[in-house]
Order: structure tokens, then C-alpha cells, then sequence
């Protein structure tokens, strides 16, 4: 993967996680994915959540929902090859999510 790392990989503690379901009170999960926060925001993905999840927090919790993701997904289809590479380094994660839950987490820095 050349965006997201699993919290065993992790060194610091400036990440979003992604964590399957709603959050639970726990941080790092082992089936989490972790992004730096540099490329978070580089990338600009705050802009991009907060179109589509007006209560995005960028320190806190968000939740985000399957009709949620496909919109978010759609659009980021359409920017730089840079987005769309995280994205699609995000879908099966995602995917696999879904299959389980009816949401996501991202938790901020």
C-alpha cells in the first residue's frame, strides 16, 4: 500500500484511523487502517469529507455510512491520480466493512 499502514506498522500517534463499525471508546484497532495525517492533508481530504459529511471532524469522530462512501468514492473518482490511488487502496477495506457493519469510523489526529 503506498497510503495506508495497520496499527502494528505504526510509529507516532499522528494518524486517522479508519476502524470498522462505530467506534467503540478503543483506538487501534487490529483490523484498522491507519493514514498519516501529512497525507491526509496533503491531499486535501478534509475538503473532500467535509462535502459529503458536513460534521466531519478533523479531531474527532465521524461516521460514515454506505451511501455515504459511494458518494465520496464517486467524486473522488473524478480528481488527481494521487486521490484516486488512496481511495482505491481504501475500497476493499471498505468493502469487506460493509459486509459486517452498516458503518466506518474515521477518527481524527
Amino acid at each position: 500500500m503506498n497510503y495506508f499502514i495497520t496499527p502494528s506498522k505504526k510509529e507516532g500517534t499522528c494518524y486517522f484511523e479508519f476502524q470498522k463499525g462505530p467506534f467503540q471508546n478503543r483506538f487501534w484497532q487490529e483490523d484498522s487502517l491507519l493514514l498519516p495525517a501529512d497525507d491526509f492533508d496533503q491531499l486535501n481530504l478534509k475538503s473532500i469529507f467535509k462535502l459529503f459529511l458536513p460534521d466531519f471532524s478533523y479531531y474527532g469522530i465521524t461516521t460514515v455510512s454506505k451511501s455515504q462512501w459511494k458518494q465520496i468514492a464517486a467524486y473522488a473518482d473524478h480528481l488527481d491520480s494521487s486521490v484516486r490511488t488512496l481511495f482505491l487502496e481504501l475500497l476493499p477495506w471498505v468493502e469487506e466493512c460493509f459486509e459486517e457493519y452498516e458503518v466506518f469510523s474515521i477518527l481524527g489526529i
